[in-house]
């Protein structure tokens, strides 16, 4: 679903004759995108969308609950930013 809604943003990018979008490795779209096209073909195991795909913290965070968090409000900040880019 995630690289239909991908390949979906960029057709519509490409009829408004813009530069097609990147999603950001901080978000589950660009993670997903990230670990299919940079797997090891011989032992890729498919997989959804887990907060072990998207980059570390810069900082340690010891409790799994605000860790996560941390990570999804980054993932957030990194989407607008890209949302903020294609409204250009």
């Amino acid at each position: 679903a995630a690289s239909g809604l991908v390949a979906g943003v960029n057709v519509a990018m490409a009829v408004l004759d813009k530069e097609p979008v990147t999603f950001p490795l901080e978000t589950a779209i660009g993670a997903l995108a990230h670990y299919i096209s940079s797997a090891n073909t011989k032992n890729f195991q498919p997989m959804n969308i887990n907060f072990g795909l998207m980059p570390p913290l810069n900082i340690r965070i010891r409790k799994k609950k605000e860790k996560n968090a941390q990570i999804a409000e980054r993932a957030l900040k990194a989407l607008e930013n890209t949302l903020l880019e294609m409204a250009k």
